[in-house]
């Protein structure tokens, strides 16, 4: 009877103990077996993109920007002469999607004119932005100051030579939407849209406030894929070339249609 006890037992054993080792390495699997890891928050989109009017996206920074050209406009009376256009902007980033700073556009005859008419125009712009790898978008407001204009034709009534041009001095609200792409390494697409509306009328006899839309598509150079070596100074450096469509509805109640080229620097520090 022991025996067969003794039988009975060691074939239990022998039954168990193959089995047993591979119940360790079991637990140890699941022990060491590594976590999921939470999802990631969607990183900053720390990079410079060209954007239309001479401007640029940045994660956070300032941006200054100067371009020239030549402007050209058709009203009732036919085409008129053509004029020299310079514009910028200087804009601050405070996060990396909201931004405001100012900019400006001049238009005006040949320096060597006796007599012409400078047409200036100031404005105050906020923006807000949505970024992406190779591309961004805004959307912004802006409050303007324009048709100031600054006859330099000598005048004996120093008084009537201040105030006449104070009388045209119009304010203006507007509206803008624009974004650029980096479709390549090197060069960028720029497309931009502003509506702007007369908060005062010239002549009191108008019913119209005058009401202007301009569109301004171009192609921008990144500098910096170029000269990497410029980095260090600056965030971001591009040469841009643009055209700019523009019809205004004048306080008259006639449409003048105005074409113009730049093209310049818009650089980021």
């Amino acid at each position: 009877m022991w025996k067969a006890s003794r039988v009975v037992l060691v074939l239990a054993l022998g039954a168990v103990l193959p089995f047993a080792p591979e119940a360790a390495p079991a637990r140890a699997t699941a022990a060491a077996a590594p976590k999921a890891k939470p999802a990631s928050k969607p990183q900053r989109v720390e990079v410079s993109i060209p954007y239309p009017n001479a401007g640029m996206y940045l994660y956070r920074g300032i941006y200054g920007s100067f371009a020239g050209g030549r402007y050209q406009a058709t009203d009732s009376t036919g085409l008129r002469d053509p004029l020299f256009q310079w514009q910028g902007e200087v804009i601050f980033f405070y996060t990396d999607w909201f931004s405001s700073g100012m900019s400006y556009k001049i238009n005006a005859g040949e320096p060597s004119d006796s007599s012409q008419e400078v047409k200036n125009r100031y404005i105050l712009v906020a923006r807000f932005h949505k970024a992406w790898p190779t591309a961004a978008f805004y959307t912004g407001l802006n409050l303007g100051v324009d048709d100031v204009t600054v006859s330099l034709t000598p005048s004996t009534d120093s008084g009537s030579a201040l105030s006449e041009p104070l009388k045209e001095t119009n304010a203006s609200i507007g509206l803008e939407a624009g974004g650029g792409w980096k479709f390549s390494y090197y060069v960028g697409a720029t497309l931009g849209q502003r509506m702007d509306f007369s908060l005062i009328r010239q002549n009191e006899s108008d019913r119209n406030r005058a009401l202007s839309f301009r569109t301004s598509p171009g192609l921008a150079l990144d500098v910096l894929k170029l000269a990497p070596s410029l980095r260090e100074q600056v965030k971001g450096l591009y040469w841009l070339a643009e055209v700019q469509f523009g019809q205004q509805l004048l306080e008259s109640g006639t449409w003048r249609h105005d074409y113009a080229w730049i093209t310049g620097l818009s650089m980021a520090f």
